[in-house]
Formats: structure tokens, sequence, C-alpha cells
């Protein structure tokens, strides 16, 4: 029975697709695919089905539904064009970003994609490092660029140039990109942690 207190008790399935349409997406499907889209992790976020709602069959513009799906959406594009999120999103990276900005996520999906990760690294051959070395390890990297580059994940920069530039300097051979997405990764792991200006006392620049 609807939770008569629920924003959406309101919605139902002929809103967005026929009547005989499964909307609830294929958890086993979606865990396992290499990457997600903006448009498809906010339908998953949903635990609707990507391939049924989407921003161009939604109805109802006014629909409270179909403004939190756009909300959602818009935030995700943008955080792709700021580079906290890839063009091609890796899964474990939708819901760790997706949950660190208030977005609730189906549990049964981020379960089954966080399974699919280890078995990933684990048939691959790849290396898992443990999540508390990884912790620190981000603490570090993202610690160090912010004070010595004054980085900040949430605004485009050419940090990541500058690292790579002293990085080559000194021998050591890394592209911007990698540095990028090293940096975001490390935003992406404890980037909570780190505090505002007003609470260190500063004037933001």
């Amino acid at each position: 029975m609807p939770n008569p207190s629920h924003p959406y008790v309101d919605l139902s399935v002929e809103d967005f697709c026929d009547d005989d349409t499964d909307p609830y997406a294929d958890v086993r499907y979606w865990s396992k695919l290499p990457y997600w889209t903006a448009e498809e992790g906010t339908a998953l976020s949903f635990g609707y089905e990507p391939r049924v709602v989407a921003a161009e069959l939604l109805p109802h513009r006014d629909h409270p539904f179909t403004v939190e799906y756009e909300q959602r959406r818009e935030r995700a594009i943008r955080a792709q064009d700021i580079g906290q999120l890839q063009a091609h999103i890796l899964p474990v990276d939708y819901i760790n970003w997706a949950k660190r900005g208030g977005v609730p996520f189906p549990s049964n999906l981020e379960g089954a994609v966080r399974e699919q990760s280890k078995t990933k690294n684990g048939t691959e051959g790849v290396e898992t490092v443990h999540p508390r070395a990884r912790n620190t390890t981000s603490k570090i990297l993202l610690g160090m660029a912010m004070a010595g580059y004054k980085y900040d994940p949430a605004k485009r920069s050419h940090v990541s140039k500058e690292i790579a530039d002293d990085l080559m300097k000194l021998g050591i051979p890394v592209g911007d990109d990698t540095v990028r997405k090293t940096l975001q990764e490390a935003a992406n792991d404890v980037g909570h942690l780190v505090k505002s200006d007003a609470e260190l006392g500063r004037t933001p620049t």
C-alpha cells in the first residue's frame, strides 16, 4: 500500500509508460554495465528503468516527479561540466557522488553495483587497495593539492596541468587528465571532510 506521505504518491505508472510496461530497473543488467550516462544514473537513482523513464518521455512538466527528475539530471550534467563526474560514469562513482550530495539511491542496486565492482577486481587481477589505505592516500593527495595549488574540486581550473607540469620537471611523467581524474577520485572519497572558508575564517576568493 502506498505511503500517503510519500511526495510522489499520486504518480502512476501510466504517467510515463504503457500500462503493461515494467518501469522498475533491471538491477542485474544495470549493475554489470561498465558505465552509466547522466540520464541513466538519474533514472536509476529513483529505481526506474532508464529505457522506460527518461527526460523526453516524462509528461506533465509541472508534476513533482518530473520536476525532481529534471533537477537531479541537471545536477549530474553540471557535475560532468566541472569534472566531478566523467562523461562515461562508473556506476560506483555515480552512486558515491549522488549520496554525497544527499540524493537517495536504491539499496538493492547500490549493493549489486558494489558487489559487481568487487567481483571485477577479483576476476581481472586488479589489486584491491584496503579502504583505510585508500582513504589516507586520498586525504594526503587532496590536502596537498588544496594547500599547495589552491585546488577546489567544485571549480574548473588549470591545477591538474600545473601539477602535471611540475611532475614532468621532476622526471615523473603523468598526464594532466590522469592527474585530474586522480584528484577527483580523492575529492569523491574525502571531499566531505574539507572545511569551508567560513569554518576556516577565510574570505572566499
